[in-house]
């Protein structure tokens, strides 16, 4: 097994640890995509997950070899409350290439503890990893994972006078994401809708909501539904957890099984570019499963949208411990 370089020691994260994991994100995403890309917002966000366990589920490892303490590596492994394993890693540019190798066997063993008893027909645990980070992709690689899938992030460029699209008839748009039977209908949608996604997992309406809340920059204004001749059709959440960099962020994008092909996603990525624009940003961002079987990526393209940054998702089949 790898081992830490002397004068490395390890503890869980928390709260008061926020500034310190954030200086190992950003390092880590400007030395390979050339700026940040996390906010203190986005790691308190993670920190307060929902079925994140502090005490089991986070790692730091820290340096204590110069005159102070400094964290030089970020990670955690959760169950994502299907008994599935939802993992990270962050490892300072600075740091010793064998810091990586190590939280990347850590990550294994907590995801093994977290499969343990479940009943997973391909126990697994997988990381995204940016396209163009060759040294986390070659520790990843020679630890025995493989790349299984390839996400795009798509920017939108947005002028001021960017107008909202007129509403076809028969179609109305409610947007108010405190209205308990809009919550409701937003779920419905985005549940149908994701079931022909990779991999898929439908959640309960508690816990899809518990988890659209946690987000960073989560607004109930800009949670949108669309009604067809009076029935829940289509649904997209925005948040603001990029307003810092002028963008705004799209979350879901969903419309039902029988209310394909009506030009229902389009109308709705252009009703979140208008409160984009009105809100004085100046792109919108999402990202989209390159190999999406309803032919996303073409939607964003036909939008304006285009490819800004390309993630990997790896993966390592496990067995359970235990």
């Amino acid at each position: 097994m790898t081992m830490l370089p002397a004068g490395m020691t390890t503890r869980p994260a928390g709260f008061d640890d926020v500034a310190a994991i954030l200086d190992v994100v950003n390092a880590c995403d400007i030395a390979v995509i050339g700026h940040p890309d996390y906010t203190a917002d986005d790691i308190a966000a993670d920190l307060r997950w929902p079925g994140l366990l502090l005490e089991h589920d986070t790692l730091l490892v820290i340096d204590e070899r110069g005159a102070a303490p400094t964290v030089v590596a970020w990670a955690y492994c959760h169950n994502d409350g299907h008994g599935e394993p939802e993992a990270d890693l962050y490892i300072h540019p600075q740091t010793q290439d064998a810091v990586g190798p190590w939280t990347i066997s850590w990550i294994e063993r907590r995801a093994s503890e977290i499969l343990a008893g479940g009943t997973k027909p391909d126990p697994h645990v997988s990381v995204g990893n940016w396209s163009n980070d060759a040294i986390r992709a070659g520790w990843l690689e020679r630890a025995g994972w493989r790349p299984v899938r390839t996400f795009y992030r798509m920017v939108a460029d947005l002028a001021p006078d960017t107008a909202a699209p007129a509403l076809p008839a028969g179609v109305v748009v409610k947007v108010d994401g405190t209205d308990e039977d809009l919550r409701r209908a937003v779920h419905a949608c985005v549940s149908e809708a994701f079931r022909d996604h990779w991999e898929a997992t439908e959640r309960t309406y508690e816990a899809f909501w518990d988890r659209a809340q946690a987000n960073a920059g989560y607004d109930p204004s800009m949670v949108w539904l669309v009604e067809v001749d009076g029935q829940p059709a289509a649904a997209q959440i925005g948040t603001a957890q990029m307003a810092a960099d002028s963008t705004g962020w799209i979350n879901y994008v969903a419309v039902r099984r029988d209310y394909r092909g009506r030009g229902l996603a389009k109308l709705l990525l252009r009703l979140g570019f208008a409160e984009f624009a009105r809100r004085g940003w100046a792109h919108a961002e999402l990202a989209v499963d390159t190999e999406n079987p309803t032919g996303a990526l073409r939607l964003y393209e036909a939008v304006g949208m285009r490819q800004k940054h390309a993630i990997d998702l790896w993966r390592k089949d496990l067995r359970a411990a235990g």
